[in-house]
């Protein structure tokens, strides 16, 4: 069975009301709320992350884990700055990556991939 849009967008909605808050952003490392990611079109869109809400607390060691092709790698490039949500929010030690001063990508945050194919894409 294969989901159409208006599937996507009634699911997207039921996570609309899981709101962040300024003081629970910044005693986080990792924030994430209402995560949507898509490639190709509007008409067309493949959707790789759809709603998702994560939180890392600072000291914490969290693992990613999942099947091939299922948004891993996305999320990672998001956290670290090197691509946008489509929509959503995303907070690194109290800030948004990619913005002014936020250290992130920078020198706020390191990041390794498992595998040193995936290299080429964090370089560019």
């Amino acid at each position: 069975m294969t989901e159409g849009p208006a599937d996507l967008e009634m699911r997207r909605r039921q996570f609309m009301t899981q709101q962040s808050t300024l003081q629970v952003r910044k005693q986080q490392a990792v924030c994430v709320r209402r995560a949507y990611k898509r490639y190709g079109t509007k008409a067309n869109p493949y959707v790789i992350l759809d709603g998702l809400n994560m939180t890392v607390p600072k000291g914490s060691i969290y693992g990613l884990l999942g099947a091939s092709g299922c948004g891993k790698t996305t999320l990672l490039n998001c956290i670290v700055g090197r691509k946008r949500l489509n929509s959503g929010e995303i907070w690194v030690l109290g800030g948004t990556p990619g913005s002014r001063g936020s250290g992130v990508p920078g020198p706020r945050v390191g990041y390794m991939p498992q595998d040193i194919s995936n290299l080429e894409q964090i370089q560019e």
